[in-house]
């Protein structure tokens, strides 16, 4: 990691991420987790280099979005909503998914959605040059969309979720063609089917909807103990 401000015997010196704020033309990224940047330091960076010098990462391993204990690797544990090095010595990597970046960042870090929306979209596409084709909603480019509650979060306790169609129907009303309307069960023994998913609608030429389908943890207690 980049020192920041830091002691050298009885003086003080900049580190690198304070020189980093300074100039104006640099980009910056967080990890928006949650866990890896203390909160007022997301908000510090949002108000230093704003939205146009600020993309949101996540920093995941390939067990992004993971519910398990165990990695990939034995010297790395998946523990706290975090991988960390099993020692825990120190963090390892992220489990995040985007959507849990734009909700640190409006939830905790008070950035405006508008704002985190960009900074996880249009920031990232033009720093890597694809502004031309990806990062926001435009006829000709290319569009990956996601559809939160307004909780900002993918599932919530109490409301429908994608599990009884309603945003497969509201998908379909917006003019997708159906067969391209595509719902996966996200669990480790259905991997090989949601990659295959997953490629095909990648190469389609057109718009395509990937719905997580699972009942949600609270309804699904819900339901278990109104059946005892």
């Amino acid at each position: 990691a980049m020192p920041g401000f830091h002691n050298v015997r009885e003086y003080k010196h900049a580190g690198t991420v304070e020189s980093v704020y300074l100039m104006e033309n640099m980009s910056v990224e967080m990890i928006t987790d949650g866990i890896h940047v203390p909160v007022p330091i997301l908000r510090l960076i949002y108000t230093i280099k704003g939205v146009e010098r600020t993309a949101l990462i996540t920093d995941a391993l390939a067990v992004s979005g993971s519910s398990s204990t165990k990695a990939f690797d034995p010297r790395v544990i998946i523990e706290d909503g975090v991988c960390k090095l099993s020692d825990r010595s120190a963090l390892a990597g992220s489990i995040a998914t985007m959507d849990r970046l734009i909700n640190v960042a409006v939830t905790k870090a008070n950035i405006p959605l508008r704002d985190a929306c960009r900074m996880a979209s249009e920031t990232p596409a033009r720093i890597m040059g694809i502004y031309d084709r990806k990062g926001s909603l435009q006829r000709g480019k290319d569009a990956d969309i996601m559809i939160l509650d307004n909780d900002i979060t993918a599932m919530t306790g109490g409301q429908p979720s994608s599990a009884n169609q309603k945003l497969f129907n509201i998908c379909k009303g917006l003019g997708v063609d159906p067969d391209h309307i595509r719902t996966i069960v996200p669990l480790p023994k259905n991997h090989d089917e949601f990659m295959r998913i997953l490629e095909e609608e990648i190469a389609y030429n057109g718009v395509s909807v990937i719905i997580p389908q699972r009942v949600c943890i609270v309804e699904n207690k819900k339901r278990i103990a109104a059946n005892k």
